[in-house]
């Protein structure tokens, strides 16, 4: 079985018509290596390593060549560790973390079940501590891991998967991505309408006034592939 990790952390280039054109995936890739440049120009603090281990997240995510999006998760995973063992509460750093890290662990099948363990007791505690970073992602990343991680040997499990999705629409509808992920989850659970409704509704409501352009690039993606399985 096929599953995804993050999510992250998960993106949406409109068909409607937004405040202003969204970015497409060079101008964003462009925007985040020159972010990247100039907070890697100096020393880093443990705010700045998150904020690093973030954009290189995105960075790995919209990469085309494998071994270099490898690199860029392998960077993120390092300065979100260095982060998190400067200060072990910080939610950002713990956030990205999961993200580099679950992108990583699917690319190695032997030591994937380990990490999972790892990333869902992280994810849990930001659910506790900090449930309302960027945009609920801590219930968003849970519910795409309940959904993807396979159950028979690992965390899945799709009351939990729809639990959480349900949670993070309730407490931010406003968001993309939560509506992304979600129809991405009701599509597989067969509930196609619905699916239908909340991809659009994602595609709808993708603003750049409000969201970063990597953000909105990973969630369409999610929104546009379940409209094109719909068909």
């Amino acid at each position: 079985m096929h599953w995804t990790l993050l999510f992250m952390l998960v993106g949406l280039l409109g068909w409607t018509k937004p405040t202003r054109p969204l970015s497409d995936e060079s101008s964003v890739v462009a925007g985040l290596q020159a972010q990247l440049k100039k907070l890697e120009a100096q020393p880093l603090s443990i705010d700045q390593k998150a904020r690093a281990a973030r954009l290189l997240y995105y960075l790995g995510k919209f990469t085309k060549e494998e071994t270099q999006k490898v690199a860029y998760w392998e960077r993120g995973l390092a300065l979100a560790k260095e982060a998190k063992e400067g200060q072990p509460k910080h939610s950002a750093a713990i956030l990205w973390w999961t993200a580099n890290q679950g992108e990583l662990a699917q690319r190695n099948k032997l030591s994937a079940l380990h990490h999972v363990k790892k990333i869902h007791e992280a994810l849990l505690e930001l659910k506790q501590n900090d449930p309302a970073l960027e945009h609920y992602a801590p219930l968003r990343a849970l519910g795409r891991l309940y959904h993807q991680a396979p159950s028979f040997i690992s965390v899945g499990d799709n009351d939990k998967a729809r639990e959480h999705f349900e949670l993070a629409l309730a407490k931010a509808a406003y968001c993309p991505g939560n509506k992304a992920l979600f129809a991405d989850f009701l599509f597989d659970q067969g509930e196609k309408e619905q699916a239908r409704k909340l991809a659009l509704e994602a595609i709808e409501t993708a603003d750049p006034k409000k969201f970063t352009p990597e953000q909105l690039l990973d969630w369409t993606t999610v929104a546009k592939k379940v409209l094109e399985r719909l068909g």
